[in-house]
């Protein structure tokens, strides 16, 4: 989602560089990768705002959502819980048919199922738009 309202992005040597669709695409990639390694992926973004200090919300709401410049990106790790995949391990074994429903990236989402043995790696993802 920030990515898509970056225009522009700080390179290796800290220059603002025009982000164009190849490297869009790049940086698209990285953070797939991240999502399939069960990394949550924060982007970091900036605009430089003319005019002084904001000083309400009002003024808030009036700068552009787009044109930002893409700062960084952080993959932040966050493992099952302990005794999750036991937890699961139960279910399964009294036949329960375990479910996971959550708000994360579907990349990410599909790692952290496999990793508390929710999902093994032959089974499909189903995203937001399927309800059963």
């Amino acid at each position: 989602m920030i990515l898509a309202m970056c225009s522009h992005y700080y390179d290796a040597q800290g220059n603002i560089t025009s982000l164009d669709v190849f490297e869009r695409l790049n940086f698209s990639e990285i953070i797939q990768g991240m999502a399939c390694s069960s990394l949550r992926c924060i982007a970091f973004a900036c605009k430089q705002v003319i005019g002084g200090k904001l000083v309400s919300n009002e003024i808030r709401e009036q700068i552009p959502d787009n044109g930002l410049t893409l700062l960084a990106l952080v993959g932040l790790k966050d493992p099952c819980r302990p005794g999750a995949k036991q937890a699961v391990e139960d279910c399964q074994y009294a036949d329960v048919n375990v479910k996971m429903i959550t708000g994360d990236n579907i990349f990410t989402a599909r790692t952290i199922a496999m990793e508390c043995g929710i999902l093994s790696p032959d089974q499909e993802v189903n995203d937001g738009s399927v309800v059963e």
